[in-house]
């Protein structure tokens, strides 16, 4: 099935990958930036891996939290970058300039530039975020 979506759309969606690693796997966001173009180009072991790793993340997250009332580490921490994302999606009247990966993955690298300012995460973070999802 991923050998059908354009190359736009597998870069938007990949933004769901990164999001995996950065919320519940530090390893795993290593292995992004190791794989991640690989992985866009075609590679079909790179992509079922990264599929089967985010999904069983996601999988347990929403299994922990099933019905969204974790007060901490809930099924809340999967909206990382969606905040951000949503609001760029307004401002582009969801015209389809741009896509709703590509404004998740915008915001991640915001959400972690707010989180650096506010001293939650270490600095250098964001920039990391960043320049991973601009390099994919």
């Amino acid at each position: 099935m991923l050998r059908t979506l354009p190359p736009r759309e597998l870069r938007a969606g990949y933004a769901e990958i990164v999001k995996a690693g950065l919320i519940g796997d530090a390893g795993f966001f290593a292995w992004c930036e190791a794989h991640g173009r690989a992985l866009l180009a075609g590679d079909e072991a790179l992509q079922a891996e990264a599929v089967a790793r985010a999904c069983a993340f996601k999988a347990a997250v929403v299994v922990a939290d099933e019905y969204e009332t974790a007060a901490s580490d809930g099924r809340a921490l999967l909206n990382l970058g969606h905040t951000f994302g949503h609001a760029l999606e307004a401002e582009y009247r969801y015209s389809g300039d741009l896509l709703h990966g590509e404004a998740v993955a915008r915001g991640l690298g915001l959400a972690f530039r707010l989180s650096e300012k506010l001293g939650v995460c270490a600095s250098g973070v964001a920039e990391r975020v960043m320049a991973h999802v601009a390099s994919c």
